[in-house]
């Protein structure tokens, strides 16, 4: 469990850096939702959620799979999904609630300014969750890895 923990943290910092750089060209921009609020604030705000969907996912995987590579691409999925939710709730906040974007818009404007951080951020969590699976989690090694 403790390992769990640890590393659903780094999940979450790896999430919150992510985010943090993908979306910094907003930073300056005022939120719609909270007009004091900082950038840093907001982000980390976001980044949270991976603190609670990160250690169900693992501890459901670990129970359902021993295949160490549908782990690691499964929980980088995940990963992927919940910092482009970030990335969208940060531009919805701080650009589209100002404009005229239609959720096409500002969904395509998100992918546009954030995938190639966010692919590098799923890329980094997979190598991660590769490199130290199996030592974290004592899963036995499959015939054929």
């Amino acid at each position: 469990m403790y390992k769990i923990i640890i590393f659903s943290i780094i999940t979450c910092l790896l999430s919150f850096v992510t985010t943090f750089i993908s979306m910094y060209a907003f930073s300056s921009e005022t939120s719609a939702a909270c007009m004091n609020c900082s950038y840093l604030k907001d982000v980390s705000f976001f980044s949270l959620l991976l603190l609670v969907i990160i250690p169900i996912t693992i501890y459901t995987l670990t129970k359902l799979t021993n295949n160490k590579k549908i782990f690691c691409v499964i929980t980088s999925i995940i990963f992927m999904f919940f910092t482009f939710l970030n990335n969208y709730s940060l531009f919805e906040d701080r650009v589209a609630s100002w404009s005229s974007y239609s959720v096409e818009d500002a969904l395509l404007a998100t992918a546009f300014q954030s995938y190639l951080y966010i692919l590098g951020g799923g890329i980094l969590t997979f190598y991660l969750y590769y490199k130290f699976y199996k030592i974290s989690f004592h899963i036995k090694k499959q015939p054929g890895e």
